[in-house]
């Protein structure tokens, strides 16, 4: 089974993703993270994922085989190096791995491929 986290688990992700994400338990193993306390005990009581945490350090924790970050635009830059040097695959639906790969502060990463 795939080891996949979850990161922000606002409006978007409530509406969109964690209802296709629950449906496809029988082959991944979701690992969700939100600071807000209060949304992830609602999110585990609607949907029962077996874990979920308010700690991206717990996440990481998780031997991921991939991350999706749904977390605020602004954050996305930090958190996909972070995830990329720890060694796991990231998807990121905004145009911050574009900017990355451009980058030449970063030209010591993993190679990032850019797939839309």
């Amino acid at each position: 089974m795939l080891n996949i986290g979850v990161m922000g688990l606002g409006y978007i992700a409530q509406q969109a993703y964690l209802p296709v994400y629950a449906a496809n338990r029988q082959v991944v193993n979701w690992h969700l993270m939100t600071r807000n306390e209060e949304k992830l005990a609602n999110i585990q009581q609607q949907y029962r994922f077996a874990s979920a945490t308010t700690s991206k350090e717990q996440l990481l924790a998780q031997d991921l085989d991939a991350v999706m970050i749904h977390t605020p635009t602004s954050t996305h830059t930090a958190l996909i190096r972070e995830f990329l040097e720890a060694g796991v695959h990231v998807l990121s639906i905004n145009q911050s791995v574009k900017i990355i790969q451009r980058s030449k502060r970063y030209t010591n990463w993993p190679r990032i491929k850019i797939v839309c």
